[in-house]
C-alpha cells in the first residue's frame, strides 16, 4: 500500500458523513442529551465542518472544534467564514487537546477517537469536560476477538493499533475518569444502511488514492458480521 491513508481519501472527497449511519445518527445521537444555548461543545474530529455547523445554528452554543488533518481543516475553515458561523475551529490532535481545563460541557467524537492513541484522547476529554459533562460518541467497535492477521489487515488499512470490542471501550472510558455510560445503539456494518459509498463514486479518485478505496470496500465487505459501531453516551 501507499502512503496515502484513508483520511486523505475522505479529505480529497470531502466527504461529510464518513461516520457509520451518517447524518441522521448524528441527530439522533445529539437529540439523546439536553443542548442548551449557554453550553459550550467541542467536535473532535470536525471533517468539512458540517456537525458542528448544525449544533451551532440548531441550538446557538458556544462551538469549538478542531481537525487534524489540513486539508479537511481548510474545507471546514472555508465553510464557517462563508456561512458566518462564530465556531472557533483548531488545527489539532484529541491526544492534545488546546484548551484550559472544564472548559466544555459535551464532546462530541464522530468515528474519531477509535482512530487516536484511545487511553490519551479519552484522558483529554475527561479533562476538558466540566464536572457532569458528557461524551457523545459514534466509534468501531469490533464484535468479537479476531485472529491475529485478520485484526492486523484492518489496523495497517486504518493506521491503528487495535480495535476494540463493546467491553474493553467501557473499561477504556471507566479507566479515563468517566463515572456513567450507556450504549444507545449497537450495529454491525451488515445492519447498517449504506449513506456514503455513492457519494465516493461520485468523484474521480485518482490513482494513488484508488488502491486505498478498494482496500477499504474489501475490508467492509469482508467483515461485514465482525466490524460494527457503538453510539456511546459517557458521562464525566
Amino acid at each position: 500500500m501507499n502512503n496515502c491513508s484513508y483520511f486523505d481519501l475522505l479529505a480529497y472527497l470531502g466527504v461529510e458523513e464518513a461516520h457509520p449511519g451518517g447524518f441522521e445518527l448524528t441527530k439522533k445521537m445529539l437529540g439523546a442529551v439536553r443542548i442548551a444555548s449557554g453550553m459550550s461543545v467541542l467536535e473532535v474530529g470536525c471533517g468539512t465542518g458540517k456537525t458542528a455547523g448544525y449544533i451551532y445554528e440548531q441550538y446557538k452554543c458556544d462551538v469549538s472544534a478542531i481537525e487534524p488533518n489540513s486539508e479537511m481543516f481548510a474545507k471546514a475553515q472555508r465553510k464557517f467564514h462563508q456561512l458566518q458561523l462564530p465556531i472557533k475551529l483548531f488545527n489539532a490532535q484529541a491526544e492534545n487537546l488546546p484548551f484550559q481545563d472544564s472548559r466544555f460541557d459535551i464532546i462530541i467524537s464522530e468515528s474519531v477517537t477509535a482512530f487516536c492513541y484511545i487511553p490519551a484522547a479519552l484522558k483529554e476529554y475527561t479533562r476538558v469536560l466540566k464536572k457532569d459533562g458528557v461524551l457523545l460518541a459514534i466509534e468501531m467497535t469490533k464484535e468479537k476477538q479476531l485472529q491475529k492477521e485478520e485484526e492486523k489487515e484492518i489496523c495497517q488499512l486504518y493506521n491503528i493499533p487495535n480495535i476494540l470490542t463493546e467491553e474493553e471501550w467501557r473499561m477504556s472510558f471507566a479507566r479515563a475518569g468517566f463515572s456513567k455510560y450507556k450504549v444507545l445503539l449497537r450495529q454491525t456494518i451488515a445492519e447498517t444502511t449504506p449513506h456514503n459509498g455513492e457519494t465516493m463514486l461520485n468523484h474521480p479518485i485518482p490513482s494513488h488514492l484508488w488502491n486505498v478505496w478498494s482496500t477499504h470496500q474489501h475490508i467492509t465487505e469482508k467483515y461485514r458480521e465482525v466490524l460494527g459501531h457503538r453510539v456511546f453516551i459517557c458521562k464525566k
